[in-house]
């Protein structure tokens, strides 16, 4: 038996409109996801696969960016910020989710196209590389287990953040947009075949398009850490969702409407209940309406009726995860 390294962090700073360097992670992060809270403008994603510097943002559909003072270094505690508005605003506060993988990647040649995967087997979690072809075709995820969520996103040009989870009935048919509102749909972007232990597979448009870069986010469950799931609304101010352990960040979406990802974690939220939401498809600032739900030591509780995150009746899927530097797990060779 091991200890689990720590390998994911919510961490809150404020911006100094200069060079920063942002600390406390507690490891070098691998992909960083960072959002304004104070004010309305874009997310910032970065991943060390891709490199510093090339930003997307979960809200539009739009080609990488290259971002000469956004995230410049990837540090051994944290990452630095030039003075990029997005992350970086004299006085303005932020959030940034880090999570850890395994640097800038290594060649992948499990699938008909090759990859390039920055792999953390232990963590479920990898980032992962390729150019489209004119498909169908399988590219190579290196971890160990199949990828119960994949979220993909044609680097050089305008296409839409396709999301595949597998709590969605017939998944393999199935997809989510993390860019938008949007209910679940049926498309071929996952070629109606359902990710293995080394693969998983592209159709021929979305997250296959002909000569585009493609980066792909893949995570399975690993117990007491991360848990890719559903639940059922209720509609009432009293649903357990149990997840195995206390989650630091968990984001929901109604998969049959056409509603919002909630993003919402337990730094912003310190103490129950949790109000502090972010949301994956829009510039949105920081919303404190109502109170959500509440972080528990087995998963969280829904503890509103709110349709977004609680609709009666309805399929609501979701990913967590816990914050490894103050949950310690146990976990053996085999990830179980």
């Amino acid at each position: 038996m091991e200890q689990l390294i720590v390998v994911f962090l919510v961490l809150l700073y404020t911006g100094n409109g200069g060079t920063q360097n942002i600390t406390g992670v507690g490891f070098q992060p691998d992909f960083t996801w960072i959002k304004s809270r104070s004010y309305a403008t874009d997310h910032q994603i970065y991943d060390s696969v891709r490199g510093t510097t090339k930003a997307l943002d979960s809200q539009h559909t739009g080609i990488e960016e290259t971002m000469t003072t956004g995230l410049t270094s990837f540090d051994t505690d944290g990452f630095t910020s030039g003075a990029e508005v997005r992350s970086n605003t004299s006085g303005q506060t932020y959030v940034a989710w880090n999570w850890k993988a395994n640097g800038s990647g290594s060649s992948n040649t499990n699938g008909t196209t090759n990859s390039t995967v920055s792999a953390n087997v232990d963590a479920g979690f990898s980032i992962v590389s390729y150019t489209g072809s004119s498909g169908p075709d399988t590219i190579g995820h290196g971890l160990s287990k199949a990828p119960e969520m994949i979220i993909v996103k044609d680097r050089s040009s305008a296409q839409e953040w396709l999301v595949y989870h597998h709590s969605l009935t017939d998944a393999k048919d199935k997809y989510l947009r993390l860019d938008t509102t949007s209910a679940v749909a049926d498309n071929t972007f996952w070629n109606d075949t359902a990710p293995t232990s080394s693969v998983f597979s592209v159709g021929t448009h979305g997250t296959n398009v002909n000569g585009a870069t493609q980066i792909a986010f893949c995570f399975h469950d690993v117990a007491g850490y991360s848990k890719f799931g559903s639940y059922t609304g209720n509609g009432t101010t009293n649903n357990q969702i149990t997840t195995g352990f206390k989650p630091a960040l968990v984001i929901i979406k109604n998969a049959v409407a056409n509603y919002r990802w909630y993003i919402l974690d337990n730094n912003r939220d310190a103490t129950n209940p949790a109000f502090h939401r972010l949301f994956a498809g829009n510039t949105q600032d920081e919303s404190t309406n109502s109170t959500i739900l509440e972080f528990n030591d087995t998963g969280f509780k829904l503890i509103t009726s709110d349709a977004e995150v609680n609709q009666n009746n309805s399929n609501h899927v979701y990913m967590a995860f816990a914050d490894t530097r103050e949950y310690a797990y146990w976990y053996d060779q085999s990830g179980n």
